[in-house]
């Protein structure tokens, strides 16, 4: 038998020890950044020809949250199938279909067998495959005991892990702006959601941005009842705790941190496309430091919205706004550095005649908004985002600014018995945004059928260790060393599908755990790892 001191010493060498991610409990996943530690995560796949996938579990309708993972369960949301045959007034005036309902499914995590199911009643309808948002859009919870689901159309559920249901909690979502960003928080023993404080609040029968609404609210921006704020509910019992100070508009992913001392913070902000109503523009830091929940740290004002992801590292806040990345002292919210995005630069471009990278120089033209909405992620000392106009991965140095520039494929084709082909310039001309039943959903929004990037939302990357992941709507992802000392075709290190190219859609974020990827997309649910 080993010595006192022997196993004295491999406990502390295993507590010590940085361990494997086993969970991945909510949307932005264990740390509420979007970033875990983990070792060998898988670089390499393609769902179109089953390499490196573990097994594909298809769903009856389509949906946008993230796959949770706990052990060996797994949680996502869908709407509720949408028969043809039932198209309401609603559905005939957007030409698409919509619903206020969704499901939460629980499937077993080894071999993706659905295990139960449960059905989440709303009330405001939305859209089916729309690109910026759908009632499934929060990502569930877990804390290994219980799974909440959440409906972004107006209702929370907690359930055990046999789908025995707890609590529920519903409210009347406001009639505009129900964006798809908010990712539900569990901090400590609370659920933090974005809701109304007027529970009751007007709905908007049609689903659109109501001219006349709009000018109403902004009468009555001194009546708070009409802003979303951020809501802290028990999560044994949905009793409501505590309401932030600062508002929020549905635009912010909220990101959780630490602040100089310590302390649990969350970063949000108001703002945005299509003029939310809370005010005043900008981002604010919020204490989640028991006796301190939801008390404003400092409030950072600007004349024009932010709807993009914000960062916190150790020392910054770090955002986005009209082509520019801004650094924030995270101690005092003085702003320290805003840079536009397209000058000092490095840059490789993909020469398609010469079929090799080549320098593109030290400057790249940048039209119109430069990156893609919420496509961005801290990693070490760099911000990672998107941008287009060629299609590239860039990333911001936080310390020095400078910004590096690499050109990607916007696509990926894959089949059995030919070899891969790469697209740099356009993809195969309009997505299938058809559901795993063949029913076309995302025909109300032509932008549905585009490439993913631009104007649309897209899925915050997520970071395993020092491999960077960023998934778009047509499926082609991109696999980024992130501890490489420069941003060229070294540091990519694979571009993967999610499925075949020209049928796979998806605004969700990958999952990590136990050494596997997670996906879900318009048609399945996706396990990548070895089986």
């Amino acid at each position: 038998m080993p010595s006192l001191f022997v196993r004295c010493a491999v406990l502390f060498f295993l507590a010590n020890a940085p361990l494997q991610a086993q969970n991945w409990p909510q949307g932005s996943g264990p740390n509420g950044n979007w970033k875990v530690d983990g070792k060998n995560p898988p670089t390499s796949w393609s769902v179109s020809t089953g390499e490196n996938v573990a097994w594909r579990t298809p769903l009856p309708e389509s949906g946008q949250g993230s796959v949770i993972a706990w052990e060996n369960r797994l949680f996502v949301t869908s709407n509720v199938p949408w028969k043809e045959s039932s198209k309401s007034e609603d559905n005939q005036k957007r030409k698409g279909p919509m619903g206020t309902d969704i499901v939460g499914y629980c499937l077993d995590a080894k071999s993706g067998k659905i295990l139960w199911q449960v059905t989440l009643k709303g009330t405001r309808l939305k859209l089916y495959g729309g690109p910026f948002s759908d009632s499934t859009a929060p990502s569930p919870i877990t804390d290994g005991k219980y799974v909440w689901f959440f409906n972004v159309s107006g209702m929370i559920g907690c359930y055990d892990f046999d789908g025995n249901e707890i609590w529920t909690h519903s409210w009347t979502p406001r009639g505009i702006m129900a964006n798809r960003q908010f990712e539900p928080l569990l901090v400590r023993d609370v659920i933090l959601n974005i809701e109304v404080l007027d529970k009751s609040t007007v709905l908007d029968k049609r689903s659109l941005v109501d001219n006349d609404m709009v000018k109403k609210l902004k009468s009555e921006r001194g009546n708070r009842n009409y802003f979303t704020f951020i809501h802290a509910y028990d999560k044994l019992t949905g009793k409501l705790k505590w309401i932030s100070e600062a508002s929020t508009s549905t635009h912010s992913a909220s990101c959780l941190g630490k602040s100089k001392n310590g302390e649990l913070v969350l970063l949000h902000v108001r703002g945005g496309g299509h003029h939310p109503i809370e005010t005043p523009k900008g981002l604010s830091l919020t204490s989640l430091a028991p006796g301190s929940e939801g008390k404003t740290i400092w409030n950072y004002e600007l004349n024009t919205g932010s709807e993009y992801t914000h960062q916190l590292t150790p020392k910054y806040a770090t955002w986005w706004v009209k082509g520019h990345h801004v650094v924030i002292d995270i101690a005092t919210g003085k702003k320290l550095r805003k840079q536009p995005l397209n000058t000092p630069a490095s840059v490789r471009n993909y020469d398609v005649n010469k079929a090799e990278y080549v320098s593109g120089g030290n400057s790249v033209k940048l039209n119109g908004k430069v990156t893609t909405h919420y496509s961005n992620l801290t990693v070490g000392d760099h911000h990672y985002f998107r941008t287009f106009s060629p299609f590239m991965v860039g990333r911001v140095h936080l310390e020095t600014g400078q910004t590096e520039y690499l050109q990607v494929p916007v696509q990926i084709v894959r089949e059995d018995g030919s070899e891969k082909e790469f697209r740099w310039r356009k993809p195969i001309i309009q997505n299938d945004t058809r559901n795993s039943r063949g029913i076309d959903v995302g025909i109300a929004d032509k932008r549905s059928k585009g490439n993913g990037w631009g104007h649309i939302s897209a899925a915050p990357p997520v970071a395993v260790g020092s491999i960077l992941y960023i998934p778009t709507m047509i499926g082609t992802s991109y696999v980024i060393d992130t501890s490489a000392e420069t941003l060229d075709e070294k540091a990519l290190l694979s571009v993967n599908d999610l499925g075949p190219a020209g049928k796979t859609w998806t605004l969700s974020s990958f999952s990590y755990a136990n050494g596997r990827l997670y996906h879900r997309t318009m048609k399945e649910v996706i396990c990548i790892g070895a089986r």
